[in-house]
């Protein structure tokens, strides 16, 4: 089957990434972002991720229609999926054994979204907030075009409030990069959001940039403090350690 997209990996069962369902997690090669603390290098980078075989669509497929019956969705994550033009038809496959579809996304594509939810091939997406608007190109390592990812929130809560998709977005916090006052301006940049993660870094995991590891991280209580500002925001706020 020649669809235009490169699965680099597949997890064939989980129950933690997609709310409430369980799912089948596919990993996409390439990302546009150099997030140091992305703990998927081995997708990120073309170097890496060339050297990973691709799973074919035809035997992934093949892997859905034995497990269907035991699964509720299909999660992707990336990399970043909407960068593959292939991505709405795999939906679409995805969507024809009827499976639900969430996708992970830096919402760096806004018409991809908007082109998913339009034509009823997504489900749930989840949106990462790198940081507050001004410090996005320093979080990410390259200059973020802000007017598609100001489209993007947009797009998803206006489809959220509709009742087109389930929503979220969520934020990695580390302390080299983000502070008590970006997450209070995160919080007016997308206010009245349905639900917001609040993500623990992670040190012990493969990273971009390796000299994080030795980062401290925020505590608990800290991480409460950014809780406690971002419900004044949005409906629903959790902290994922």
């Amino acid at each position: 089957m020649d669809i235009d997209i490169h699965i680099k990996g597949v997890v064939k069962s989980s129950l933690i990434d997609y709310p409430g369902k369980i799912c089948t997690v596919v990993f996409l090669s390439r990302c546009n972002f150099r997030c140091p603390y992305c703990h998927n290098p081995e997708l990120v980078f073309d170097e890496y991720s060339s050297e990973l075989p691709d799973i074919t669509i035809d035997e992934f497929m093949g892997f859905i229609d034995k497990q269907k019956k035991w699964l509720d969705g299909v999660c992707l994550l990336g990399g970043e999926p909407t960068l593959h033009k292939g991505l709405l038809d795999f939906m679409r496959l995805i969507k024809s054994k009827g499976l639900a579809v969430k996708l992970d996304t830096n919402g760096s594509s806004p018409q991809m979204i908007k082109d998913a939810i339009d034509q009823k091939l997504v489900d749930y997406i989840a949106m990462d907030i790198k940081n507050c608007q001004e410090k996005y190109d320093e979080t990410t390592k390259v200059n973020v075009n802000m007017e598609n990812i100001n489209k993007s929130i947009k797009i998803i809560m206006d489809a959220g409030r509709a009742g087109l998709i389930e929503y979220d977005f969520r934020t990695t916090f580390l302390p080299r990069f983000h502070s008590k006052g970006d997450v209070q301006k995160i919080s007016g940049w997308i206010k009245g959001a349905k639900k917001y993660y609040i993500q623990q870094f992670k040190t012990e995991q493969s990273l971009v940039d390796d000299t994080l590891k030795d980062d401290k991280t925020f505590s608990f209580k800290e991480l409460e403090e950014f809780k406690e500002i971002m419900a004044k925001a949005v409906e629903s706020v959790e902290i994922r350690e």
